[in-house]
């Protein structure tokens, strides 16, 4: 996938100014691309490196969304 050579430090760091963490923003990265090599597959987009930002976007907001639910129900379950 050559989009991912040509825009792989941007998106990167795009992900690390949203979650401040190294290991995390290069894990996000991954999860992003292989989303995005998944859905390119039988598809062209236009404007790819607009899209990729917007893949990488909810790929974090993902991640986030599922530490809170899992912190929540981590605090509510008694073991």
């Amino acid at each position: 996938m050559k989009q991912y050579i040509t825009y792989m430090n941007d998106i990167y760091r795009y992900l690390y100014s949203l979650t401040k963490n190294h290991t995390l923003a290069e894990d996000l990265l991954q999860d992003a691309f292989t989303k995005a090599h998944i859905t390119l597959l039988g598809q062209e987009i236009q404007d790819i490196k607009p899209w990729l930002f917007k893949v990488a976007y909810y790929t974090y907001i993902d991640s986030t969304r599922n530490l809170v639910v899992r912190v929540y129900t981590h605090r509510f379950i008694k073991w």
